[in-house]
């Protein structure tokens, strides 16, 4: 281009002047002008055969011309750099003395750019040696600036420093603050360590921590000794000044000193950040950290979006640093120039235009290099591009330690957050080392945007942090907190960053630290996403359990859903996983993505997925299982829900919590069962259990003396002994909610000490609102169960509409407390010859008939070592045409030395609509000792009115109570219930859950449980049993026979009958009518089978089974007899009579055995009174005897409930004395 002598260039004649002048000065600066050069050059020192990475950022206060920037080739470094924005030597490489030029291209007013370049230092270079960078920038190939700077080539330099500017670009007039993260790598002490940061220019010191003191333009720190292989981290706060964007805040020279071996040791770091307007959020999430060699650290990073307008086409690249391996796992297609990253290359993620007031978060995971040092610094460093200009850069570094014992995680309970609305973070912190955390401390700095509202367990807001002084953490013990926030009116797309908590203690007198990060954006969201966890605690070795529940309670169906988990490395890497839930490969690597395609939710629907994995055996306890979901529709991020398990080997407290109706209807009501129980040797002291009132729900009730407070049900449990377990139940009302929303429990709790030191387990569960017609309940019997002893199972699906259903299927998630061999009805099978822990029992239902049932079942032994006070979970989830319809879970308890046994028999199966019904109770003590203070209690049935119910019982607040008093060993009884049923559709199912029969034995607080189900319908077949004897001896012969008639004008169809054989018979029974089971022996839970064929009108049929009973069974114990009648292969009646095991004596001859009569003698005076006053009650002369002289015989004392050893004439009128 040619330059007119009377016209000169005004670029020709600034960059002519600026030389002239700059050459006239002898000076080489940073600024001058409308330019600003500066230069960050990290690590320095930097050993031979290290990469040295530079980062090189130019800003001009005026539009300039064509900008090129060169760098002097040093002689120390390799010749092929892996360089940012196209920089390039002149051939193949670069060699010494030659530069390495980069074409800017122009640059607006009051803006900035950057380029970087990474190259290894030779491995020839000395220690002493400099690296000189010389670097100028030419505008219109004229020289307008330029910079010096160099680093020192050290070999063993032990100390490390790194600064990340927390905002950048940060506002004009706005606050900054600087992080500095040090560490010694060395083996030896690091004495007189002091610390320093040169204040930027253009800035103004607020405040800086650990006691940091700013002076002469400079804040520093004498941090004292600094032991081999830790580090720390400081942070510093400034004002800056009212600059122009595009303004560089230039930290140079920042640097750690100490004397390590007698030689005076320093490192140095600079950063480089500008000042600028920037509406885009850039936040951070890395876990962990400190992160030992050889372990997984996940990234995960979110850029928000908050104001109305779409953005440009966006990209994020991170400098791959040196310390991590090749091969990352990156979620967003993030992706290095080639098949691995290599050191200074970039990780780039192409993330497109993102919508208004949106979010996106893409991650990575990677391993540290297991030659990595201990006390090393991971430098992490980020820039976000919008249509290929810098928008933000964000850095953060990370410190390697391979002994690092404590860990800390943050779960955001809810992301997105609504503006305005509340959020609660939950902290989880373990001790994994084999020494206790002395002086334990947790902060948490309350985010930006929201205001501190509450925080659990003492802790304290001090200036912007809550802190919890924790006093210590026991060996590979743990803990959690919550921290509740109020969140601004925050536009949406902002991101709330926590960044970052800090769990500090001293272990063995070293101080420790562990640190975590959350980031969660703010939206509103119409879809739900709720997940369990249980158990949690969870053995090393032991199965885990997830479920993951997606609500629409929108009107409108969803777009495409998918679901994906980040895997943990705590966990082993073959999952049972739901619903096509599926990792890249055969395995789940750590890292990986486990993705579920859920395809269009309809709305006012919800979905749940499941997984089950067994968590590593050789996890320490105390280590923490990091759980992250996210759900995306179309693509983008919608939902993300995290939760933090742990692991411990010692735990042995247990907790469960079965919502017994899901889903349920709005505004309607809902009860929680919460079982619990403690395995271990030794009593948990203090015992509490509590669970929140879920959200969207109001408190009703709760058993056993639970009180509500400030949304929690509590319960103070006392001491719960060793083997000890229990129940209690909460009943809350549904809100006037849109079908498809979630109400999520997190989390139950059952705390204490054992020892003195604090134990609890957690629960979690989550339901669904919806109206649903067909219903599904379940009967587990007996409960609690003994290690070894067959568990009975029956699930009953009901149809009450009139029309047909879809095709029907039913599935239980197999529980690890079973064997694997499960003898199962209609069909029910595994996917292989075994039930493997975490595989699902399915059944296939097809097409339920409108107005009626279908009850399916299965039978499996307890694993002979499942610890007392274990809980066995039983998880059935129904499906319509493949879509989940009901979810119902129950959770037995075993127990090896439960003396007491219960069982419920109803008297008719089906019942008429508005007809009677009887339920009878059978019950007894196998023990040794007596039951004290013994109360049976049962439950009506919804849809029955209460008629009467036998020998004293009282009705109240729905369910039927009896005060038996004492129940003497062997002993037994039986008692009865008539309700009336309601007129209630056919198809209808009447629930009995859970009979109780509590009571103290041997001073321990003893239960047994008991619950059935029958169904509505009308059904003209009858069956009838004759059981004898009943009670029965063991060793003696029992005898059943069963008649089955047919009332009717016309032939049946084709019937059978089934037995399901009880373990406490033997396996040859004698039998009429064809019966036989599978095999050559009736072994317990198969079944006895008959095929009567067809029955004629008003014709019956018998048949007959008859054996011993086992000569070690336990007089007291009950056995069960439950028989199933079909009409072509569909249940048309069941009946079952239970046997208690005793002798069958009938003392006064009435038909009655004494273990039932409730007068053994017939003398008008009740067994309960004579036992009651001391009298015999095989004996009836004492029924007309006075002994208190007040003309009143026993028989009318126990008539009246007063006492017969006591003058009414003297001391009280008649009747009045109804108590001793």
């Amino acid at each position: 281009m040619s330059i007119s002598p009377t016209a000169p260039s005004p670029w020709l004649l600034r960059s002519v002047f600026l030389t002239l002048l700059c050459l006239s000065l002898g000076v080489a600066s940073s600024a001058w002008g409308a330019f600003s050069l500066a230069v960050e050059i990290n690590p320095d020192p930097v050993a031979p055969g290290q990469p040295i990475d530079v980062q090189l950022s130019v800003s001009s206060t005026e539009n300039s011309g064509t900008l090129t920037l060169n760098v002097l080739w040093p002689a120390a470094l390799e010749t092929t750099p892996l360089t940012s924005a196209g920089g390039t030597c002149p051939g193949a490489f670069c060699e010494a003395g030659e530069l390495l030029s980069w074409d800017l291209g122009s640059l607006g007013a009051d803006s900035q750019v950057a380029v970087s370049l990474s190259e290894f230092v030779r491995n020839t270079a000395l220690d002493g040696d400099t690296i000189p960078l010389q670097i100028t920038l030419l505008e219109n190939g004229m020289q307008v600036a330029t910079l010096s700077r160099s680093a020192e080539v050290e070999s063993d330099s032990p100390l490390e420093l790194t600064i990340d500017p927390l905002t950048d670009p940060a506002p004009s007039g706005g606050t900054l603050v600087y992080e500095l993260v040090y560490s010694n790598t060395g083996s030896a002490n690091s004495s007189n360590t002091a610390l320093e940061m040169p204040l930027p220019s253009g800035t103004q010191f607020v405040s800086a921590t650990g006691g940091g003191a700013f002076s002469a333009g400079s804040v520093t720190w004498s941090l004292g000794n600094l032991a081999p292989n830790t580090g720390g981290r400081q942070r510093v706060t400034v004002q800056v000044d009212a600059l122009s964007d595009g303004t560089l805040l230039w930290v140079e020279d920042a640097a750690i000193s100490g004397t390590v071996s007698l030689m005076d040791k320093e490192a140095r770091a600079a950063a480089v950040s500008s000042v600028g307007s920037e509406s885009l959020a850039l936040e951070l999430e890395v876990n962990p950290d400190p992160t030992d060699p050889d372990q997984d650290q996940e990234t995960q990073i979110s850029i928000g979006n908050p104001t109305a307008s779409s953005t440009g086409a966006l990209s994020l690249r991170l400098l791959w640093p040196e310390e991590f391996t090749t091969t990352p796992l990156a979620s967003g297609g993030g992706a290095c120039p080639g098949a691995f990253c290599e050191t200074g290359e970039y990780l780039v993620w192409n993330l497109g235009a993102l919508g208004a007031n949106r979010s996106v978060t893409v991650s990575f995971s990677e391993f540290v290099r297991n030659t990595t040092v201990s006390g090393t610094l991971i430098p992490l460093e980020f820039e976000l591009l919008e249509e290929g200009a810098p928008a933000r850069n964000l850095s953060h570094t990370a410190i390697a330690q391979t002994d690092s014992p404590l860990e800390v995680a943050i779960d955001p309970l809810s992301d997105p957050v609504n503006p305005g609305g509340e959020l609660v973070y939950e902290l989880v912190l373990g001790n994994t080392s084999s020494v206790s955390a002395q002086n334990a401390e947790l902060s948490f700095p309350v985010p930006e945007g929201t205001q501190f509202v509450s925080a659990t367990g003492g802790g304290a807001l001090t200036g912007d942090r809550v802190v919890w002084s924790l006093g210590g953490l026991p060996p590979h013990a743990s803990d959690r907190q919550r921290v509740t926030v109020q969140v601004d009116a925050l536009e949406e797309g902002s991101l709330l960053s926590v960044d970052s908590a800090v769990f500090s203690a001293q272990i063995s007198s070293a101080p420790r630290s562990a640190r975590a990060m959350a980031v969660s954006s703010v939206a509103t969201e119409t879809l739900q996403l709720a997940v369990e966890v249980n158990p949690d605690p969870v053995n090393p070795n032991q199965s885990q359990d997830t479920q993951v529940t997606v609500g629409n309670p929108d009107s409108s169906t969803t777009g495409t859903l998918s679901l994906r988990l980040l895997w943990p490395e705590e966990l082993a890497i073959t999952p049972l996983a739901s619903g096509g839930g599926a990792c890249p490969g055969a395995f789940c690597e750590t890292g990986e993505y486990l993705e579920w395609d859920l395809g269009l939710l309809a709305g006012n629907r919800s979905v749940t997925v499941s997984f089950a994995e067994l968590a590593r055996p050789d996890r320490i306890d105390g280590t923490l299982i990091p759980l992250e979901f996210e759900l995306f529709e179309n693509g983008s991020p919608v939902r993300r829900i995290s939760h933090t398990a742990i692991v411990d080997s010692e735990s042995p407290l247990e907790l469960a919590v079965d919502p017994l109706t899901d889903p349920v209807a709005p505004v309607g009501t809902l009860v929680y069962e919460l079982v619990y129980g403690n395995t271990g040797g030794m009593s948990l002291e203090n015992a509490v259990l509590s669970i929140p009132v879920p959200s969207g729900t109001q408190f009703v009730s709760a058993t056993g003396g639970g009180s509500v407070s400030a949304g929690i049900v509590t319960w103070p449990l006392g001491t719960l002994v060793p083997s000890g377990a229990g129940r209690q139940r909460l009943t809350v009302q549904v809100d006037s909610l849109n079908e498809g929303s979630v109400l999520s429990v997190d989390s139950a709790v059952l705390s204490g000490t054992i020892g003195s030191i604090p134990r609890e387990a957690r629960a979690m569960a989550a339901s669904s609102v919806r109206t649903e017609a067909l219903a599904l309940e379940i009967e587990v019997n007996p409960d609690p169960v003994e290690p070894g002893q067959n568990q009975d199972t029956q699930i009953t699906v009901g149809n009450a509409g009139v029309n047909a259903t879809g095709a029907l299927s039913l599935r239980l998630l197999w529980p690890e407390e079973l064997a694997s061999s499960p003898l199962a009805s209609d069909g029910g099978a595994c996917p292989g010859a075994f039930c493997e822990i975490g595989e699902y029992l399915s059944w296939d239902l097809g097409l339920l008939g409108g107005n009626s049932s279908v009850t399916v079942s299965f039978s499996e032994f307890v694993i002979n070592n499942t610890a007392d006070g274990a809980l066995i979970p039983l998880e059935f989830e129904l499906f319509e045409d493949g879509l989940p319809v009901r979810s119902m879970s129950r959770t037995a308890i075993v127990l090896s030395d439960s003396p007491l046994a219960l069982s419920v028999t109803p008297s008719l199966d089906p019942v008429p609509s508005g007809g009677t019904l009887v339920y009878e109770l059978i019950y007894g003590n196998s023990g040794t000792v007596s039951a004290q203070n013994s109360v049976l209690s049962l439950p009506l049935p919804a849809g029955t009115q209460f008629v009467s119910a036998t020998e004293g019982g009282e009705f109240a607040d729905g369910r039927v109570h009896w005060s038996l008093g004492v129940l003497q060993p062997s002993a037994g009884g039986r008692q009865r219930v008539t309700v009336q049923v309601d007129a209630l559709a056919d198809g209808s199912l009447l629930t009995v859950d859970s009979a109780v029969l509590s009571a103290e034995v041997a001073l321990v607080e003893r239960e047994a449980r008991a619950s059935t189900v029958s169904r509505v319908a009308s059904e003209t077949l009858d069956i009838e049993l004759d059981v004898n004897p009943n009670p029965v001896l063991a060793g003696e012969n029992l005898s059943v026979g069963i008649t089955v008639g047919n009332p009717s004008a016309g032939t049946t169809g084709t019937l059978s009958l089934r037995l399901l054989w009880p373990e406490d018979l033997n396996v040859s029974p004698s039998v009429t009518g064809g019966g036989s089971c599978p095999g050559a022996f009736c072994e317990a839970g198969e079944y006895l089978t008959w095929d009567l064929g067809l029955l004629g009108a008003n014709a019956e049929v018998s048949v007959n089974v008859a054996e011993t009973v086992r000569t070690n069974v336990a007089d007291g114990r009950i056995i069960p007899l439950e028989f199933e009648l079909f009409e072509d292969g569909k249940l048309a009646r069941s009946i079952s009579q239970s046997v208690l095991v005793n002798a069958s004596t009938d003392t006064d001859g009435d038909g009655i055995p004494d273990v039932y009569d409730d007068d053994d003698d017939d003398d008008g005076m009740t067994d309960r009174c004579e036992i009651r006053w001391g009298f015999d009650p095989r004996d009836p002369s004492d029924a007309e005897e006075d002994p208190d002289g007040d003309g009143r015989t026993n028989r009318q004392e126990c008539e009246d409930g007063t006492n017969p050893f006591e003058n009414d004439n003297f001391i009280f009128k008649d009747g009045f004395e109804l108590s001793e």
